[in-house]
């Protein structure tokens, strides 16, 4: 097989599989921030339009080249553009602590027995636990109509 061609598939298949992952994960992640969304949408967009090129034209045409006097920068496309400016949007989550994931409730296997408050009393408990609970009045109690202080002052 012809090296270049080789090299043709490799340049077109490998960024494919790239984007198909980015796509996959973009999709499959509950707890993406809204700006790890963009920057993941950026990256897409970018990496799609770069494979376009390629399969359609053969090639990826870059026609950017800026600088300020002799200081030159690499020529690149819109595409690459919008790539950089994904990654660029990744940098301040790459910083950050990772939450861990919260410790999902464990069920009670078959294997745990499990007793209720009445199994884990002794008798006499249970004795008390069963005796009906008698109300007491004590005759010289205050009731809601008398004060229990004598409003009077006392010499």
């Amino acid at each position: 097989m012809n090296d270049t061609l080789r090299c043709y598939r490799v340049l077109a298949v490998v960024p494919v599989l790239v984007l198909l992952y980015i796509f996959y994960h973009v999709l499959t992640a509950h707890n993406l921030h809204v700006v790890q969304q963009a920057a993941f949408g950026f990256i897409l967009g970018g990496g799609l339009s770069n494979i376009y090129d390629r399969i359609m034209e053969g090639k990826v045409v870059d026609f950017m080249n800026m600088g300020f006097g002799t200081l030159r920068t690499g020529i690149f496309n819109v595409a690459d553009m919008s790539i950089m400016l994904g990654l660029f949007l990744m940098i301040p989550f790459l910083f950050q602590k990772q939450h861990p994931d919260p410790i999902p409730a464990q069920q009670p296997s078959a294997a745990v027995e499990t007793t209720t408050l009445e199994e884990t009393l002794t008798a006499e408990e249970a004795a008390i636990a069963e005796e009906p609970i008698e109300k007491v009045q004590d005759a010289e109690a205050p009731t809601l109509n008398e004060p229990d202080v004598d409003p009077t002052p006392k010499p």
